[in-house]
């Protein structure tokens, strides 16, 4: 079955029940919510739809189940706009909640896999497979991408999708590391060492795996140019030039741009990176992403320090040498009334948008 055959089910199904008609718009965005995502158009862009099935005893994998049926009676209300009674609005959130727990879809989440990528350094060895024919690393399921590369690629070039974009340019830069572990500079393609000439000699080999070591280089740049502005998290955007300070970061309008995007994202993060090494460009600034982390669920004006134990990382228990691990409550101007409230309100603006 199809999602949109379950749709065109579910619609009649409501309407025969409870005599109200649901657009069958209405009921995509409520399959999202049940999902755990602000919209539809949001489920989408993150995953990857494989196969929608209906039937007995399948377990929902999103929230609990009291959070999914409150969720669906929120989003009922604001896709409605209907006079209806709060009873009937339960008993129509009641049946849809039942009908969607039978709902099972698979999907790539393409998210997921993003974030996961991201974590990965391509150039520090050579990211381990079972066999040949399974790929896998500690989280990123290489085997997967592989399986489902016609349909990623299509959301890459078609759709201008970014996550399926970062996941090509990941699974290339994948391919590249099984030739060269330590990239084009730490690695030897395949040439053998000799004794007498103390140095390796390269062979036809050598040259084959060098030429398709750089086509999948270029092929994961390509991707990775669509998206270069829209980073998903930190770690595609930091280096260790930013840590060393080898050039000048607060100086490079590209940087900035990138560490906005995902401050704008609520990455609390980014935003602690913001805030805390003064990238902000006006007092205004830095609150508005103060109040926005403080929506997000982080107080950047209060104190986070935590115990923990100084041999292990771990958080302390009582036993072995402790230390204090965090950091100080942010140190800014105050702002008078009317520029406090206008800070409040661009931060509750970038909220909603997440």
């Amino acid at each position: 079955m199809s999602i949109q055959e379950f749709v065109f089910q579910l619609s009649n199904k409501v309407q025969l029940k409870h005599t109200v008609k649901i657009a069958r718009s209405h009921l995509y965005e409520l399959i999202a919510v049940s999902r755990g995502y602000k919209s539809y158009n949001a489920l989408i862009a993150q995953n990857i739809i494989i196969n929608a099935e209906f039937g007995q005893n399948f377990k929902n994998g999103g929230f609990h189940s009291n959070d999914i049926h409150q969720a669906l009676l929120k989003k009922l209300h604001v896709l409605l706009k209907s006079d209806l009674s709060d009873e009937s609005y339960k008993e129509i959130a009641q049946t849809l909640h039942t009908e969607l727990l039978l709902l099972k879809i698979e999907s790539i989440n393409l998210r997921s896999i993003r974030e996961e990528l991201s974590c990965i350094d391509f150039e520090d060895g050579l990211i381990q497979s079972d066999d040949e024919d399974d790929f896998s690393n500690e989280d990123v399921d290489f085997a997967e991408i592989k399986r489902n590369l016609d349909q990623i690629k299509s959301y890459a070039e078609e759709r201008n999708n970014p996550d399926a974009c970062a996941v090509m340019a990941g699974y290339y830069r994948y391919l590249a590391n099984q030739i060269a572990p330590y990239g084009e500079q730490g690695s030897n393609f395949g040439a053998i060492w000799s004794n007498t000439q103390f140095k390796y000699i390269q062979n036809e080999e050598t040259r084959k795996n060098k030429a398709l070591f750089e086509t999948y280089i270029q092929q994961a740049e390509t991707f990775e140019e669509k998206i270069r502005l829209q980073p998903i998290n930190l770690n595609e955007i930091l280096s260790e030039d930013y840590y060393y300070g080898e050039q000048n970061i607060k100086d490079n309008d590209e940087f900035y741009q990138k560490l906005i995007y995902v401050c704008r994202m609520g990455d609390v993060q980014a935003i602690e990176l913001y805030l805390y090494d003064n990238h902000f460009k006006s007092i205004e600034d830095a609150w508005t992403y103060v109040y926005l982390a403080q929506m997000s669920g982080v107080d950047f004006t209060i104190h986070d320090y935590k115990a923990y134990n100084a041999y292990t990382g771990e958080e302390y228990d009582g036993y072995g040498p402790v230390e204090a691990r965090g950091r100080d409550a942010i140190q800014l101007p105050t702002l008078d009334s009317e520029r406090n409230k206008l800070a409040q309100q661009r931060a509750k603006e970038l909220f909603d948008k997440i």
